[in-house]
């Protein structure tokens, strides 16, 4: 229920759609032999305070009795229609109208010639339409390399999340590939591993481990603001992970390796003596890495031929040796005749 009208909308995979807190709605599998899975963050500031949330079911064995229960509405400041106010007081019938009309000593609750009121106004489109899903896969625009892909959806993205004041995402990362180690400065991040295996690495902001752990599909895994982190995917296939983020605002996260690093805009002589270490080191492990925010996966030693296998030196030797037993040149003097 939209507006106390009834509005249907057809989603399809990926489809992100914010339903106001009060309202009245239903889901529908409509397809044949699919199985429907839907993935629900619900923000319960607005609760009734019966625990973190209040679900009223309308049908079925859980569903309210009549009488107890009614939709809950917007509030009478935002309805656009004229609410009719009823007085029964000598079979008369009141209206607003009537009423401002009475104020203003026009009778029959009628505006004045001259006024605006009297001008005819112009018919609101008070035609009822659904909100609109934002389809992450479609029109979601984020990060995309070689090694995977991740869509940052916020309130300017899609305006209701402000409502609400989340922010949603969505990682796809290929396999063995890394995204970044990075911070969030402005949210604490939710996620849900929708497909694949892969690992969280989760670190106190003091520097000391937080959490390392292998997640799968399924799996629910929660990111603190502030805590360093990073996600891997295993070799064995891509790693697809959806989520909700605290706060509808632009995030910037804060990457710490890669072409994207923070340290690179730090890179100088402060730094290295931060890091105890020579600058031209420290400049050659900053700049390393020359991928952002997506990383490749550390490549797989390669087995080495038979012929690759001994040093060049070695072979070399061996050379020597056999030259060495072979039996000298000899000149022998035939007498002449």
């Amino acid at each position: 229920m939209h507006k106390d009208e009834l509005v249907e909308k057809n989603l399809k995979m990926g489809d992100v759609l914010h339903i106001d807190a009060g309202s009245t709605f239903y889901m529908v599998n409509s397809g044949k032999g699919q199985r429907l899975k839907i993935i629900c963050s619900i923000d319960a500031s607005d609760n009734i305070g019966f625990g973190p949330y209040q679900a009223f079911f309308l049908g079925g064995g859980g569903g309210a009795a009549a009488g107890q229960w009614r939709p809950v509405g917007r509030g009478e400041e935002e309805e656009e229609e004229e609410e009719e106010l009823v007085v029964d007081e000598a079979s008369s019938t009141w209206s607003w109208t009537k009423l401002v009309g009475r104020l203003l000593g026009v009778v029959g609750g009628g505006a004045p010639s001259n006024s605006v009121a009297a001008q005819p106004k112009k018919k609101k489109d008070k035609t009822v339409r659904a909100p609109e899903p934002y389809n992450l896969y479609e029109q979601g625009t984020g990060f995309r390399n070689a090694y995977g892909s991740s869509v940052a959806v916020d309130k300017h993205d899609y305006e209701p999340l402000g409502h609400s004041d989340i922010g949603v995402y969505l990682v796809n990362l290929t396999a063995g590939s890394m995204m970044a180690p990075h911070v969030n400065p402005r949210a604490t991040e939710y996620g849900v591993v929708l497909s694949g295996t892969g690992c969280i690495e989760v670190v106190f902001p003091n520097g000391s481990k937080a959490m390392s752990a292998t997640v799968r599909a399924g799996d629910v895994f929660y990111i603190p603001r502030y805590f360093p982190f990073c996600q891997v995917a295993s070799r064995g296939g891509p790693f697809v992970f959806f989520g909700f983020t605290t706060s509808a605002r632009r995030n910037h996260p804060q990457f710490l390796v890669g072409g994207s690093s923070v340290l690179r805009a730090l890179l100088g002589t402060e730094l290295a003596a931060a890091f105890g270490v020579p600058e031209k080191a420290m400049r050659k492990l900053v700049l390393a890495q020359n991928e952002a925010v997506i990383l490749p996966s550390w490549p797989e030693k390669k087995k080495k031929k038979k012929w690759e296998e001994e040093p060049e030196d070695e072979r070399w030797e061996e050379k020597k040796k056999a030259a060495k037993q072979r039996k000298p040149w000899v000149i022998e003097q035939v007498p002449a005749k």
